[in-house]
């Protein structure tokens, strides 16, 4: 089988247009601008918090509040505050001693920079219930699973237990 002239001609007219329209398509790729990344948002700055440079928020209760049952907490905390959506909270008296302990919960895909919101709640420890009136910290703490101490934070917040 033979290619006439004509044949030859169109098939080589085609060939210039896929290679014309590929380089096209190349070049544009090329000259499409990168896609612009938006940087992590500063930490807002916190309302309950004694340390206003960690990137957490404290909503309730509120620094120096009354702080009374059901011990609910809620706040915002970026991503890396967070281990498989948890991070720990305590309640503690003047000698660092644990009179309440809970878990703060990831209310949305925590696996992010941004500022994640969370709710959560504590206890007390059998017998470890405080009077009425009696001055204790919240204490929030980072998620570290890993245990190295370079990865700990935490932050405290004074609250009055009614």
């Amino acid at each position: 089988m033979t290619i006439s002239t004509k044949e030859r001609l169109s098939l080589i007219f085609i060939a210039f247009l896929v290679a014309v329209a590929a380089g096209v398509h190349v070049y544009q790729f090329f000259q499409r601008p990168a896609p612009k990344t938006e940087p992590n948002p500063a930490p807002v700055a916190a309302t309950s918090t004694i340390s206003t440079d960690t990137p957490l928020v404290v909503d309730q209760p509120v620094a120096n509040g009354q702080f009374s049952a059901p011990f609910a907490v809620t706040g915002r905390a970026q991503g890396n505050w967070f281990f498989e959506g948890v991070f720990p909270l305590k309640i503690v008296d003047g000698q660092d001693k644990v009179l309440a302990s809970g878990q703060a919960q990831a209310q949305m895909d925590w696996t992010t920079d941004a500022m994640v919101p969370f709710v959560g709640f504590l206890t007390f420890s059998p017998g470890e219930t405080p009077a009425s009136g009696t001055a204790v910290f919240l204490v929030l703490s980072k998620d570290n699973p890993s245990g190295l101490p370079e990865h700990d934070a935490s932050t405290s917040v004074p609250v009055i237990i009614n």
